[in-house]
């Protein structure tokens, strides 16, 4: 699937390329550290949608409307196109379709024995959290407290239903949330796009 979907969406993916370089130059990706399945470390790609001297781990908090985000990498995150390059991460086998997004070391530090769960299975584009809008919250800059607002309210409840899902993973529940995943990008992709 992350072949084909590969595949289809090159010329989509060669223009973002072009836009990116042209509109703010530099890199085209950015890779950021992550940990997998079994603890291993490995580099999640996205298009770059910040400034270049903004790059960092721990950058994937979502930031609205801020200035260290591009007016081009803005339009990427509303229509959730910045992420699309992991699916190279699922071709090389870092990452799955479907399972619990995968977090950077520092936040997986802190996880405890039963959290720590969540790295016997492989990282995925989409998880649980992702398909419930109360869960795609807007975290504030790490300046205002963005970075403690997540570790403390936002990633135990995405934990929790991670969890969840590796109790409850099967075929029929890895369908459900890639088409649940698709109907919430696509109604939230054409209200985004009324709203350029």
């Amino acid at each position: 699937m992350a072949g084909v979907g590969l595949l289809l969406l090159s010329p989509l993916f060669l223009l973002i390329a072009l836009l990116v370089r042209i509109t703010s130059g530099g890199q085209i990706l950015h890779r950021e550290n992550r940990v997998g399945r079994d603890a291993g470390i490995f580099q999640i790609l996205e298009f770059r949608t910040t400034a270049l001297d903004t790059e960092r781990d721990g950058w994937a908090l979502t930031i609205d409307d801020n200035e260290q985000v591009t007016w081009l990498g803005q339009i990427l995150r509303k229509l959730n196109l910045d992420q699309m390059p992991q699916l190279w991460n699922v071709l090389r086998g870092d990452m799955s379709i479907v399972g619990p997004r995968p977090e950077i070391p520092s936040y997986v530090a802190m996880y405890t024995r039963q959290q720590l769960r969540v790295l016997t299975v492989r990282p995925g584009m989409a998880d649980m959290a992702s398909v419930r809008p109360r869960h795609q919250v807007l975290v504030p800059t790490r300046a205002v407290g963005g970075d403690e607002f997540y570790r403390r309210e936002v990633l135990p409840e995405r934990l929790l239903l991670n969890l969840e899902y590796i109790d409850r993973a099967s075929l029929r529940l890895d369908l459900k949330l890639m088409a649940q995943s698709a109907s919430s990008i696509l109604r939230h992709n054409r209200a985004q796009v009324r709203q350029l």
